[in-house]
């Protein structure tokens, strides 16, 4: 069973139609209220009824594979990738709420921030990601950021009307508005940027634990004298990983299935 941290229901049900494995019906997202001031824990959505769990974990399981065989996705640090791909991650993120965006119908604003070590992409080389989604999409009680003052308000909002404008889409072949050029490219990047360093500030990597999952990229910013390119993405779903075996453990496994037979 997966250990969901984040699924978006809206997505979710598209995708499966579109995989032709399913039909249409609406899906049920939850309204969630997020304080707006300090950083505090409070409840994003109910957790689901085991039975709707199943539910979704088994569409969501059709669903990857049906993007993996129409869509290859590559791993969001790969070289080449561009606004409106798909792409895999699995690394170490912090996560949570946003404040609640300027709209009183908002759900308030799901992040998470991480870095692909350099090693993994090359000598000289790194690779941030920034996913925003809904709050109301998350599966448990998360912490929100702090809010210090108006100028991150406007950060937020931002980021909330990127996710909105991923979340919006009649499909998965349906090109996001986010994918045509904005009128300010540069004061995307510059925002999307600091946002990034803001929220990679509040959850430093000590206080990050392994995540995995698939996101449509909204925008890449390259920002002349950052060492660190950036993806933006919106999250179709985000798990917990199972843990990795220690490489010793891996052989002893393998060499045990090998001489069952199973």
């Amino acid at each position: 069973m997966r250990e969901l941290v984040y699924l978006s229901e809206q997505k979710l049900q598209r995708m499966f139609v579109a995989s032709g494995r399913g039909i249409g019906t609406p899906s049920a997202d939850a309204t969630v209220g997020v304080p707006g001031l300090s950083v505090t824990l409070t409840t994003a959505s109910s957790t689901p009824a085991p039975d709707g769990l199943a539910d979704a974990t088994r569409k969501l399981d059709k669903v990857i594979r049906f993007l993996e065989r129409n869509h290859r996705p590559v791993d969001f640090a790969a070289p080449g990738v561009r606004t409106g791909h798909w792409v895999s991650f699995d690394l170490p993120m912090g996560w949570g709420m946003g404040p609640e965006a300027a709209e009183p119908a908002s759900d308030g604003i799901a992040l998470f921030v991480g870095t692909a070590s350099a090693d993994a992409e090359g000598p000289g080389s790194a690779t941030g990601l920034l996913l925003c989604g809904t709050a109301g999409h998350f599966r448990h009680r998360t912490v929100t950021a702090s809010r210090p003052g108006s100028d991150r308000d406007a950060m937020y909002q931002y980021l909330a009307d990127l996710g909105a404008a991923g979340d919006e889409e009649d499909g998965p072949e349906t090109a996001s508005r986010a994918d045509r050029p904005p009128d300010g490219t540069d004061l995307d990047v510059y925002v999307v940027c600091s946002a990034f360093d803001a929220l990679s500030g509040h959850w430093p990597p000590p206080q990050r634990g392994r995540m995995r999952g698939h996101a449509r990229v909204l925008l890449t910013a390259d920002h002349p004298g950052r060492e660190t390119r950036l993806v933006v993405a919106t999250p179709l779903y985000v798990e917990n990983p199972p843990p990795r075996l220690p490489s010793r453990w891996s052989r002893l496994w393998r060499r045990g299935h090998a001489r069952t037979g199973s």
